[in-house]
């Protein structure tokens, strides 16, 4: 099942009867900073309803972000102005993989992997390379059902 859902921004891809899921949801309203990273949150009906069906699921998410660096190009000899010229790169952040198994493990996971964005995207624009984070294009999650080993 491939697709979008009427009057819902995600597109999702489904297979083995949903066992196995991705959803990925832009940035169509141009969110810019931090806020972008708060996208997380419109996909937990979504895994509301996995959590329902399979009882406990296995789920990673990946931010792709927009980041910008100010190059200066100098003129020739006889051209002595300077240009800035604003170089965008995308940059991906895939987070940890998190298995929920109740409903009260979902939104403490969803923060946390927003927090984990945000330290490394910090760490990104410390490390000296010009490098500055503008906006959030898009986020997507996998989805996998959890069936863990019985004991005996």
């Amino acid at each position: 099942m491939k697709g979008k859902e009427k009057g819902c921004p995600i597109t999702s891809l489904c297979a083995f009867r949903e066992c196995l899921a991705s959803y990925s949801l832009e940035n169509t309203n141009d969110i810019k900073g931090m806020l972008g990273f708060n996208l997380l949150y419109q996909f937990t009906p979504k895994l509301e309803q996995h959590l329902a069906k399979h009882k406990g699921f296995k789920f990673q998410a990946c931010a792709k972000l927009i980041i910008v660096r100010k190059v200066e190009v100098a003129g020739d000899e006889w051209d002595t102005i300077t240009q800035e010229i604003n170089r965008r790169e995308d940059f991906n952040i895939m987070s940890p993989t998190a298995t929920i198994t109740s409903i009260g493990d979902l939104k403490p996971n969803l923060a946390a992997k927003i927090d984990f964005w945000k330290q490394k995207l910090g760490e990104k624009e410390t490390i000296g390379s010009g490098w500055v984070f503008e906006s959030v294009k898009s986020i997507d999650i996998h989805v996998a059902k959890y069936k863990p080993l019985k004991g005996s």
